[in-house]
């Protein structure tokens, strides 16, 4: 991605970002015929930086996640475009190519923390075969001081490392996780719904848990999540994923307060707030598209309710509106302050 794609996709300013993601397209090949899972999403990733993606389910969230670290099944395929970690190319790599730079450059915390896990096998047995496979001669003792330290890093007793994944509770489960996801020191971490299914006060303490280890390591950190409440608490920027399209990205306080796309408008009207003045939440109708047929033109004209004649026929580009702040749509001067939209 060159400085132009950069800076028009909301890309940082100060320095070359750790990842670049320019025009990447990846479908999903079926009997039935491709699914458009990931169309032309461009974005960049700043050292140091927190992005959260945000969407409903099926919106393309966790295809672009696995399409970055590259665990996708047999019937996906990187149509068009690139994926650049700190200047490799890594849309490009074979698989084996691709499992040396796999936990050590970029990890994952996945969304189920029960199935990360294989539960004949201790946990730290688990994280002990990522080290051994990027640092090969590390020796037994070594790693398990390693394994010790990252423990105690996300807040678990270092003796926690010779019990199964089932003596382990929901939080303490995401917890290791996220400890097999630092043990080779990668540049950028994926968090997959790393709040999943765990309580509100658990889900508080990771999040917190994870903002502080970000903080204190310098790592990038991509959330992604359905919660727009979790994202707006850990992200320094948020891109707004539907049907398979970035259609917002901008600066976390800049977006959440005034939202320009009729999606993201919609999705943060839906959402109630126990902060701020309140307002009245207004719905979003409708279901997302069949990604097999997409819907000509923008794919949320059908259940927009600012859409025109444009927008059935022609793909509205990404505008930067401020600095750092894109959105893709014909008619984002339409959309109102939150709250304020008429029934």
């Amino acid at each position: 991605m060159n400085e132009t794609a950069i800076e028009r996709n909301g890309g940082v300013q100060s320095g070359r970002p750790i990842l670049e993601v320019d025009g990447l397209v990846m479908h999903y090949r079926t009997k039935a015929g491709d699914v458009s899972a990931v169309e032309e999403v461009t974005f960049a990733l700043g050292r140091g930086e927190a992005l959260g993606l945000v969407g409903e389910s099926g919106c393309g969230k966790t295809s672009v996640a696995m399409t970055l670290i590259r665990l996708l099944p047999d019937n996906a395929i990187i149509k068009e475009g690139s994926v650049v970690l700190d200047g490799l190319n890594v849309a490009e790599l074979t698989d084996g190519e691709m499992r040396k730079h796999r936990w050590a450059d970029i990890s994952m915390v996945f969304q189920g923390a029960m199935n990360a896990w294989n539960p004949v096998y201790k946990v730290g047995d688990q994280i002990m075969e990522a080290l051994e496979q990027h640092f090969p001669d590390m020796s037994e003792a070594e790693g398990r001081v390693r394994i010790a330290e990252l423990f105690e890093l996300v807040g678990l007793s270092p003796a926690m490392m010779d019990r199964y994944p089932h003596e382990f509770s929901g939080g303490m489960r995401q917890r290791a996780v996220i400890a097999m996801a630092l043990s080779c020191n990668p540049k950028v971490i994926i968090a997959d719904e790393p709040t999943t299914a765990l309580d509100v006060i658990v889900q508080d303490q990771i999040l917190k848990e994870l903002r502080k280890i970000q903080e204190e390591l310098g790592m990038s950190i991509i959330y992604i999540s359905h919660d727009v409440a979790v994202i707006a608490e850990v992200s320094d920027r948020i891109g707004v994923m539907y049907a398979g399209r970035l259609v917002e990205l901008g600066a976390t306080d800049e977006v959440f307060p005034r939202p320009r796309h009729p999606y993201t408008y919609l999705l943060l009207s839906s959402t109630p707030s126990v902060v701020g003045p309140r307002r009245r939440l207004a719905p979003l109708e409708g279901e997302p598209p069949n990604l097999l047929a997409p819907p000509t033109g923008c794919r949320f004209q059908p259940r927009c309710p600012f859409a025109a004649e444009i927008c059935a026929s022609q793909d509205p580009p990404s505008q930067e509106l401020a600095p750092g702040h894109h959105v893709a749509c014909w008619h984002w001067e339409q959309v109102p302050e939150l709250g304020r939209l008429e029934a």
